[in-house]
């Protein structure tokens, strides 16, 4: 999250913190990505007023939090 609010800062974007329905809504969407096994946006209309950053890697280093944010 703190890296993330870095690059909003840079952008005079309001910092984001940690709400537990959209961490929830997360996680059960990052699950259904896995048993479909692809990587895709959800429709806006799934997630109303609300961004979405995805960010995939392949091979044994596997993809940082921090990694992930510097790819968007």
């Amino acid at each position: 999250m703190a890296a993330h609010n870095r690059y909003r800062e840079v952008h005079e974007a309001k910092p984001m913190r940690l709400d537990s329905s959209m961490t929830q809504q997360a996680r059960a969407y990052a699950q259904r990505l896995a048993r479909m096994g692809t990587l895709q946006h959800s429709s806006s209309s799934e997630r109303p007023d609300q961004g979405e950053n995805l960010a995939m890697a392949c091979g044994s280093g596997g993809l940082s939090a921090q990694r992930a944010v510097e790819m968007w």
